[in-house]
């Protein structure tokens, strides 16, 4: 007697990643293919008009915190 054997399709479930960008420019350029083909769902917010704390931010499966044109060292001059 032969063993029978079932293929049940499952979805892959969706995980959540947040995207904290400092400037409306900012975009996750070459990460964003990556993330999506490993079935992330893409959230981003703009720190700059947020209102904290951000509830997603405790849910999410992934942080990314982008960074912004002015580092530490710049001066203002």
């Amino acid at each position: 007697m032969g063993c029978l054997a079932y293929y049940i399709p499952m979805p892959i479930p969706c995980r959540h990643a947040l995207v904290l960008n400092h400037v409306a420019f900012e975009d996750l350029g070459s990460l964003e293919a990556p993330l999506r083909e490993r079935g992330f769902a893409i959230q981003t917010v703009d720190v700059s008009t947020a209102h904290f704390p951000l509830p997603q931010a405790q849910s999410c499966d992934l942080l990314v915190v982008m960074g912004g044109p002015i580092g530490g060292y710049d001066r203002l001059e």
